[in-house]
């Protein structure tokens, strides 16, 4: 892809795509979604929260992750690129916070995740349109020389808003919810399993990562279901 510079500073197009992805799958929630309106503003405002503090520490999650050597050049610490390390930091940042909100405030994480899972869908969208990624080549009588990663990512996030659409109040069930960031992340999986480079908007994520994801998920959804049976 795409980089431009701008004076010293280089602005990579994957960059630019994933933020008007997640702007773009805000102004969807905020209006097209159970969380519109101002009735839906705390979950939006929460989920924004979650996300850009997984983006902070992701960007400078390598200070924390090579600090001996920032405290003594720190500027080549701050150019080396964000990887899988970062992003999980960034992930268990954002778990904590989400603990801390729910044990001192109270928050719905059922409805937190529900606002995240909408805008991660919608932001895929646009960043495959955007992007139009392929990857690894095709050995057989296809009509692609290589994977339609974009396709397959619009075609997975379409299909599962549909399915958050149709559940409507339902979304706020933990097992109905589960069931559906399970399908996701193991569509993830899949696609990245012929992805050449497997990757989560501009977020480089190992594959393994969303397979872990899924069977958690997956075993989530069936805990809740028993507890709900026996209730």
């Amino acid at each position: 892809m795409t980089t431009w510079q701008v004076g010293p500073l280089l602005i990579p197009e994957a960059a630019v795509a994933t933020v008007i992805a997640l702007v773009a799958a805000y102004l969807y929630v905020r209006y097209f979604t159970l969380y519109q309106g101002s009735a839906g503003y705390r979950p939006r405002d929460r989920a924004v929260n979650v996300l850009i503090l997984i983006g902070f520490v992701y960007a400078f999650g390598t200070v924390l992750l090579n600090l001996t050597l920032f405290l003594s050049d720190p500027m080549a610490v701050l150019s080396y690129p964000s990887g899988p390390g970062e992003f999980i930091l960034a992930l268990c940042a954002a778990g904590i916070y989400i603990a801390v909100q729910h044990w001192k405030k109270g928050i719905d994480v059922r409805e937190l995740f529900a606002v995240l899972l909408y805008i991660v869908l919608a932001a895929q969208i646009v960043y495959a349109v955007w992007t139009r990624e392929s990857g690894t080549s095709i050995n057989g009588p296809l009509p692609f020389a290589e994977h339609p990663i974009a396709f397959y990512t619009t075609a997975v996030s379409v299909a599962l808003l549909f399915w958050l659409h149709r559940l409507g109040e339902k979304i706020q069930r933990s097992a109905q919810l589960s069931v559906v960031g399970a399908a996701w992340a193991f569509s993830q999986w899949l696609i990245m399993r012929v992805d050449a480079v497997p990757q989560l908007l501009m977020v480089y994520v190992p594959a393994a990562s969303f397979l872990i994801l899924s069977i958690v998920m997956a075993v989530m959804s069936i805990l809740l279901t028993i507890i709900h049976k026996r209730r």
